[in-house]
C-alpha cells in the first residue's frame, strides 16, 4: 500500500521518522526488528508486523540507516568500538 508519493526522512539519535501530507510516523530503534537494504536505493524497516519501503532517488543512501541503526543497537550493547556494524 503506497502512503506517499514523496516523503522525507529524519534520522535523530535511535529513531526514523518519516514525514508527508497528513502522515507521520516515528519508529524507535528499539521497536524496529530490522533495517535493511534492498535493491537499489530501497530501506526497508521492519516494525511490528508492518514493513515500510522507502524508494529513494539516486541521491538517496538507503546504507546510511542500516549503519546507524545496527550502531544504535551496538552502543545499546556496550560495544562502543565494535568494527561489525552488523552487514
Amino acid at each position: 500500500e503506497l502512503l506517499h508519493e514523496k516523503a522525507t526522512l529524519i534520522l535523530c539519535g535511535g529513531s526514523i521518522t518519516i514525514k508527508a501530507d497528513g502522515f507521520e510516523r516515528k519508529i524507535s530503534f528499539d521497536d524496529a526488528r530490522a533495517v535493511t537494504v534492498l535493491g537499489k536505493n530501497k530501506l526497508d524497516i521492519y516494525c511490528e508486523d508492518i514493513i515500510y519501503q522507502i524508494k529513494g532517488d539516486e541521491r538517496f543512501n538507503a546504507l546510511k540507516y542500516v549503519h546507524f541503526y545496527n550502531r544504535y543497537l551496538n552502543t545499546k550493547e556496550g560495544r562502543y568500538n565494535d568494527k561489525f556494524l552488523g552487514l
